[in-house]
C-alpha cells in the first residue's frame, strides 16, 4: 500500500464501475503510521463498499498478522458470510477484460473455481491476483476450508520475508489439487490453453495499443503486452 498510497481509493472506483453491489475488503497492518491509518479511515467513510480488516484483530484466524502478507487476502475463503470471493493485487487494475471473463464464469452452473492466466508468464496452475470461488455451492465451499486449513497449518505460511510467489506456492499445493479432483474449475488463458486443463481462451480481444493490457498487470507498466498465442477459443477439459 504504501508504495502506491493511491491504489485503494482507484480501485474502490473500478469496483464500483465494473462490479457494481460487490464489496471491497482490504486487509492491513499498520504500526506507528498514523498518516496512512487517517487516509484508510477516511476513505472507508466516504465509500460504504470499503471494508477494512486490521490482520492483527482476524477473529477468524489466530496469529494472522503473522502469515506472509500477499496470503490475507485468501481468508475470506473462511469466512461463512462469503458466497462470491475474487482474490485481486492492490496494485493492479481492474478492467472490462477481467469483468468479461469473470462474467463467463459466473454463468457457469457446475464450475465454481475461476483462473485467469493472460501473459505468457503466467506459467503457474493459480496466481494469487487472479482467481476466484462461489463459495455458496457446498461442497467447494467445503474444499476451500480444507485446503485453506491446511495451507495455514504449513510452516512456510509464516515466511514474512520476500519469498515471491510464495502465496501462489500455497495455492497450488493445498487448493488447486482439490478443486481439479472435484473438476471444478473453469479456467480463462490467453498463451498456455493447453499446458493446463479446464482452460478456455478469453472472451474478449485484448486492446493491443493499450499499457499494461493484461489481466493481473501491475498499474505502472508502460507497455503493451503482444498478440495473443491462442486466438480462437481452446480447450482441454
Amino acid at each position: 500500500m504504501f508504495n502506491c498510497p493511491s491504489c485503494p481509493s482507484h480501485n474502490v472506483r473500478t469496483i464500483k464501475k465494473y462490479y457494481p453491489g460487490y464489496r471491497m475488503r482490504l486487509y492491513y497492518r499498520l504500526t506507528d503510521n498514523e498518516m496512512a491509518m487517517e487516509r484508510l479511515c477516511q476513505l472507508a467513510c466516504e465509500e460504504e463498499i470499503l471494508d477494512l480488516c486490521d490482520i492483527s484483530r482476524n477473529p477468524m484466524v489466530l496469529n494472522a498478522s503473522s502469515y506472509y502478507p500477499l496470503v490475507w487476502r485468501f481468508l475470506p475463503a473462511l469466512d461463512a458470510q462469503v458466497d462470491l470471493m475474487l482474490s485481486r493485487d492492490l496494485d493492479s487494475d481492474i478492467t472490462a477484460r477481467e469483468q468479461a471473463a469473470v462474467s463467463e464464469f459466473l454463468q457457469q452452473e457446475n464450475k465454481t473455481f475461476h483462473i485467469m492466466r493472460d501473459h505468457k508468464d503466467h506459467t503457474i496452475e493459480i496466481l494469487g491476483g487472479t482467481w476466484a470461488v462461489k463459495l455458496d455451492h457446498g461442497l467447494t465451499r467445503h474444499l476451500m476450508v480444507k485446503g485453506m486449513k491446511k495451507m495455514l497449518q504449513d510452516p512456510t505460511v509464516l515466511n514474512i520475508g520476500k519469498d515471491r510467489g510464495l502465496d501462489q506456492f500455497l495455492l497450488v499445493r493445498y487448493v488447486w489439487p482439490l478443486a481439479r479432483k472435484a473438476r471444478i474449475i473453469f479456467a480463462h488463458d490467453s498463451f498456455h490453453c493447453m499446458s493446463y486443463p479446464f482452460s478456455i481462451g478469453f472472451p474478449t480481444q485484448r486492446e493491443q495499443s493499450e499499457a499494461g493490457n493484461f489481466i493481473g498487470a501491475v498499474r505502472t507498466v508502460n507497455e503493451p503486452l503482444k498478440m495473443d498465442k491462442f486466438q480462437s477459443l481452446m480447450s482441454k477439459l
